[in-house]
């Protein structure tokens, strides 16, 4: 059985994310719309539409949208990190 770690990279700029977020802001309200708060977006299927209306070849599809970080900022903070596991 293979056990492997994921998700502590995206965890930690999240909360990185979240205090910098909080120290601009602070507890102002100006009334306009803030810029939404980094998060991950959960995976889930999605409908689409796909071929042309025109020639009747459209048709409705189910595809699997992956999970995606929102509003990381920096995209440095999302490079891919390689474990190598001993066997």
């Amino acid at each position: 059985m293979r056990t492997a770690q994921v998700g502590y990279r995206i965890g930690q700029a999240i909360r990185y994310h979240k205090q910098e977020e909080r120290k601009k802001s602070g507890n102002k309200h100006t009334g306009t719309r803030t810029k939404v708060a980094a998060h991950v977006r959960r995976g889930h299927y999605h409908h689409f539409w796909q071929g042309s209306r025109k020639d009747g070849t459209r048709k409705l599809i189910l595809k699997w949208v992956a999970p995606i970080f929102v509003n990381a900022g920096n995209a440095d903070n999302m490079l891919p990190t390689i474990h190598r596991i001993k066997k």
